[in-house]
C-alpha cells in the first residue's frame, strides 16, 4: 500500500503549428497491490490484485482537475504439471473532467491482443482476459512456453455509451523463452467485433519483446 504525489506540467500537441500551453497537474494517488504469484512472467500459480484512487490536490482553474478509480484482478492455477490457466479483469472509471493524457487505454502485447498500444482510449474501461499456457517438455536451460490468449473489453468516453454489444474481442498466440536476462517473446494477434451479425476482423499484428516489462 502506498501514497504517491505527482506534480507535472502537461500539454498534448496535436497540431505543431498551434501548440497548446502547458497545464499544471498536482494529484495524489492511494494505491494497493497484493501479489502471490510464483513468477512475474507467465506464472503457474498465484493471485495479483491491484487498485488505486487518484484525484487532484488543488481545486483551482489553474490546475488540471479530475478523479479516477481503478481495480484489476487475476488468478493463475496449474494442472497436469505443464499446463496453467489464468483469468482476470480490469475495470476503471473517471469523471468527465479527466483529460486525454490521463485516460485509460487498451492495446498492445501486455494489454489487449490484436490492437496496437493505446489504440483505444477512454474515461471508462473494462477488459477481461483468459490465458492458457503450456510449458514445452524440451530439455533446455530455460523454460519454453506456448500460450493462447483471449481478450474481451472496451473503453468509453461517457458512461451513457457503455454497452455490452460494443465490446471488442482479441485473440493471440505467443512463443516465449524465459531467460535469466528476461523473457524473449514472439507473438501474433487479431481483434474483431460483431456488426450487424457480421464479424469484422482487424489486420494481423505481430509483437516482439525482449526483457522485463516494467
Amino acid at each position: 500500500m502506498g501514497l504517491d504525489l505527482r506534480y507535472e506540467y502537461q500539454k498534448l500537441v496535436k497540431d505543431s503549428k498551434n501548440p497548446p500551453d502547458f497545464k499544471k497537474l498536482f494529484t495524489f494517488k492511494i494505491n494497493f497491490q497484493y501479489d502471490s504469484r510464483d513468477k512475474a512472467f507467465i506464472p503457474t500459480e498465484g493471485v495479483l490484485l491491484s487498485t488505486y484512487l487518484e484525484s487532484n490536490l488543488v481545486p483551482s482553474s489553474d490546475f488540471i482537475s479530475y478523479s479516477k478509480i481503478y481495480f484489476a484482478y487475476s488468478q493463475t492455477a496449474s494442472f497436469q504439471s505443464r499446463h496453467s490457466l489464468s483469468w482476470g479483469f480490469e475495470v476503471g472509471a473517471g469523471d468527465e473532467t479527466m483529460p486525454e493524457t490521463e485516460m485509460f487505454s487498451l492495446g498492445g502485447e501486455n494489454n489487449f491482443w490484436g490492437m496496437r498500444e493505446d489504440q483505444s482510449r477512454g474515461r471508462q474501461i473494462l477488459n477481461t482476459t483468459l490465458y492458457y499456457n503450456y510449458r514445452v517438455p524440451v530439455k533446455n536451460f530455460f523454460d519454453i512456453n506456448f500460450s493462447l490468449i483471449l481478450n474481451s473489453g472496451r473503453t468509453w468516453l461517457k458512461p451513457e455509451t457503455i454497452k455490452l454489444s460494443s465490446f471488442r474481442e482479441g485473440i493471440g498466440a505467443r512463443f516465449s523463452i524465459d531467460t535469466p536476462l528476461g523473457p524473449f517473446s514472439l507473438s501474433m494477434g487479431k481483434s474483431f467485433f460483431i456488426s450487424q451479425k457480421q464479424i469484422i476482423w482487424s489486420s494481423l499484428l505481430g509483437y516482439l519483446s525482449i526483457g522485463v516489462n516494467l
